[in-house]
């Protein structure tokens, strides 16, 4: 793989098997990286190229399947369509970055004044908090393998904070805000699931 063709850039943010991270340094034989979990890591040419790869191939993943296949899983896909908040909190230092990917990935050019994106200023972190919002429900909601659902910053409302996340389900039709584009959406569900996503979204 040519230098040409690896994908990162300083500020830039990327996925992985485990957890999204950010780049905070590269040069030609070396980068590194800022995981969502503050820990850092460098990289040597050959791991660089070998985390291009598996960028690669995730992103090649993610648009052609959905990496959950439970039923509960397609049922709260519906549900978020419905009834979430995607919010973006961008520290200053990824503001640019992060709405160059987001573009890349919707398809759509939002600006800071967009409701969905909360501008933290000069903060001691680079990469982005993304956060999905949404009502208590009696539905057994199944976001994937280790994704984790708390306390939202009101009563009655729950959040989940998983970059991964957030950027898989941009790709597939969900928004900054709340404006999910439903049809989208519904167009990645397989069809013998369809049941379930229709099931979340008329809750």
């Amino acid at each position: 793989m040519s230098s040409e063709d690896l994908p990162f850039h300083v500020g830039g943010y990327f996925l992985d098997r485990n957890q999204g991270y950010t780049v905070i340094e590269l040069a030609s034989d070396r980068m590194v990286v800022e995981y969502e979990d503050g820990r850092r890591e460098i990289f040597n040419r050959e791991s660089m190229q070998t985390k291009a790869r598996i960028y690669a191939n995730m992103i090649t993943d993610f648009n052609n399947n959905h990496p959950d296949a439970t039923d509960n899983n397609y049922r709260t896909l519906g549900y978020l369509a419905n009834h979430s908040r995607f919010d973006a909190e961008l520290p200053e230092q990824s503001v640019s970055n992060f709405l160059s990917n987001y573009q890349a990935h919707s398809g759509e050019q939002i600006t800071t004044d967009h409701p969905g994106i909360i501008e933290l200023g000069y903060v001691d972190k680079w990469g982005p908090e993304l956060r999905i919002y949404f009502p208590e429900t009696e539905l057994e909601l199944d976001f994937g393998h280790g994704i984790q659902i708390t306390s939202g910053p009101n009563p009655g409302i729950l959040r989940v904070n998983n970059n991964n996340l957030w950027m898989r389900l941009i790709r597939i039709g969900y928004r900054a805000g709340t404006n999910h584009n439903i049809e989208a959406i519904r167009e990645t569900i397989p069809q013998d699931k369809i049941v379930f996503f229709e099931e979340g979204l008329n809750i």
